[in-house]
């Protein structure tokens, strides 16, 4: 009998996050695109206006994540949960924002759009020199733009800002060229600002007894892991015993992200980490790098201006390090801020917060 049903080759039954399977009424799963430490990516398939179909992409984290106990697995779905409603309320051009959230009792799905283009880091791979200025430039004022919504507007720290992180999301301009958009993506680290100092969150529904608090740099295996940040870690964050929740480090990691579009290497980087710790700790970076040996005389100021910015990132002082109004409004950038390509904040943000004290408020939306 045993024997019988060994070889009877009957497949197993499908788990509701295999490909083919369908979410809700809407989506259809595909192939698997990537992971991280709990989670993973798959594209999906939607169904649009038009009756084509919508590429997507989905991010599973499922609520029994394999080889973990059941407090292991809890403070998964916390962290996870503390993810996607600080995600769920970001809607700005350069920011993945999220189509829809479902939530089944086998695991949470989170729906965004398939940016084809890979990210920087992919793109930095294949110009180990470093990218045309021009390029560089817009690539940096479009981070710029997503942390200037996400400090200013969302008032939320990223945390986790590096070139894996930022995805390219190509698109065809009205002259029929080709071109990509950045997008800021990821947000497992991320916090509400002062959160440290009893600030709340936005959301009356976010109890922050049920969260989990706040990571460092981040779990082994995963995309925010010591091994994936630590070149973009700040001074303080290293020599930190908890984590910071403060602006000052995203500029740090912008600044790293500005040297290395430039460059085509980052400023801190060696294969023994202690060293590289040493350097982030002493400041010690090449800055005759970003200047090059540009002797075209425009070009050159150009990259004198991106020096200018990069030092001012890269400040040890957490005190004169500078905000993201100090980039936007630095030679380097000055010319796209005043052209004023970055979004607003979204009205819905500003609708929300500004009824987020009434009687009864928004809840957030579970879609089962």
């Amino acid at each position: 009998m045993f024997l019988s049903m060994w070889s009877s080759g009957e497949e197993p039954a499908p788990q509701p996050d295999d490909e083919g399977q369908m979410v809700g009424t809407e989506y259809v799963l595909g192939k698997q695109i990537g992971f991280g430490g709990f989670s993973t990516v798959k594209e999906a398939y939607k169904a649009d206006e038009t009756g084509g179909t919508k590429r997507l992409a989905v991010k599973i984290v499922r609520k029994q994540v394999s080889g973990k106990n059941e407090k292991e697995n809890d403070e998964v779905q916390a962290e996870f949960d503390h993810e996607v409603r600080v995600w769920r309320y970001l809607n700005h051009p350069n920011v993945l924002t999220l189509d829809a959230v479902y939530e089944t009792d086998y695991a949470t799905f989170c729906f965004t759009k398939l940016a084809i283009g890979g990210t920087l880091f992919d793109l930095i791979r294949q110009n180990r020199r470093g990218l045309d200025i021009k390029l560089a430039k817009k690539y940096t004022y479009q981070l710029a733009c997503a942390l200037r919504y996400l400090h200013e507007d969302a008032r939320v720290v990223h945390r986790d800002i590096k070139l894996e992180n930022c995805l390219l999301d190509p698109i065809e301009l009205p002259d029929g060229t080709k071109a990509s958009n950045l997008v800021l993506c990821d947000f497992g680290m991320a916090e509400w600002m002062n959160i440290d100092n009893g600030g709340v969150s936005p959301d009356p529904y976010d109890d922050a007894a049920d969260r989990p608090p706040p990571k460092t740099i981040g779990p082994a295996g995963s995309s925010t892991s010591v091994a994936g940040s630590l070149e973009y870690a700040s001074p303080e964050l290293l020599l930190s015993t908890s984590g910071l929740i403060d602006a000052s480090v995203d500029i740090w990691a912008f600044g790293v992200i500005a040297y290395t579009v430039l460059v085509g290497s980052r400023p801190f980087q060696d294969p023994f980490t202690p060293r590289i710790q040493s350097q982030i700790l002493s400041g010690n970076w090449d800055r005759t790098a970003v200047l090059g040996d540009e002797t075209d005389l425009p070009a050159r100021k150009d990259r004198e201006h991106a020096l200018e910015l990069i030092e001012g990132c890269l400040d040890m002082s957490v005190e004169k390090r500078w905000t993201i109004r100090d980039v936007l409004s630095s030679r380097w950038l000055r010319e796209l801020s005043e052209k004023g390509e970055d979004g607003e904040a979204d009205s819905i943000w500003k609708l929300y917060n500004s009824i987020r004290l009434l009687e009864g408020g928004l809840k957030n939306q579970k879609l089962i």
